[in-house]
């Protein structure tokens, strides 16, 4: 599948979940939560930022975001946002 430093996965297999995903769109920001401990070397989270960081990455999108099964990580950064939602 390539470089582990130019893909990665933000499904929730990788323990990511994401808030604010448009299901038809191609371009849009979204945001991250991790669900395990990035800390526990056994989570999966840190992969995306393992090396060269997430920017330029191209990572697999779960079903209901996007409208393309992959994207590339244009942009990374802390949002103002910072709630996050009781069902997560």
């Amino acid at each position: 599948w390539g470089s582990e430093n130019a893909i990665t996965d933000i499904t929730p297999a990788a323990d990511w979940q994401i808030l604010g995903c448009n299901s038809t769109a191609l371009s849009q920001n979204i945001r991250l939560v991790c669900t395990s401990d990035p800390s526990d070397p056994s989570s999966l989270c840190a992969h995306l930022y393992q090396n060269t960081g997430a920017v330029n990455k191209i990572v697999r999108l779960p079903e209901n975001c996007g409208a393309s099964a992959f994207a590339r990580v244009a942009k990374a950064w802390v949002p103002a946002d910072q709630s996050i939602p009781a069902s997560i």
